[in-house]
């Protein structure tokens, strides 16, 4: 049986499905883990996809987690970090780098278009060749 990879939007369901077994535990307790999540519920892959009201309570949970660990202003604090294309190394702020859904890849325009584009419309990951690039 080929190994056939979930789609970002079936490993974000299964999340919130988890989190809702787990009398509401987050399962994205990172920064990065919760802005991957966000960018990709406000993509048009997401749009195409559909996203359960379950995916978004879960969403609204992970995103109220991060302003008590780390307050209100956490996202636009996290955007304002710098970092480096994981293709070739160009450094951006991560408000210009794109995140992988399924790895820790960040991409900048440099190679946004290198991986083709996800059956949803969202661009693929150019490492991973698995995940969406979404932010």
């Amino acid at each position: 049986m080929a190994n056939v990879t979930k789609s970002a939007s079936q490993m974000f369901e299964e999340e919130a499905a988890r989190w809702e077994e787990t009398e509401m535990q987050i399962g994205c307790s990172t920064e990065y883990g919760v802005t991957v999540l966000r960018c990709w519920i406000h993509s048009d892959g997401a749009k195409a996809d559909g996203v359960s009201e379950r995916l978004k309570r879960y969403h609204a949970a992970a995103e109220e987690t991060m302003k008590n660990k780390l307050g209100p202003h956490w996202y636009d604090h996290f955007l304002r970090t710098r970092s480096c294309c994981s293709i070739c190394g160009t450094g951006f702020r991560l408000e210009n780098l794109g995140m992988c859904t399924h790895c820790d890849a960040l991409i900048g325009y440099c190679h946004q278009f290198d991986g083709g584009m996800a059956p949803n419309g969202n661009l693929k990951c150019p490492r991973c060749k698995d995940g969406e690039t979404v932010g």
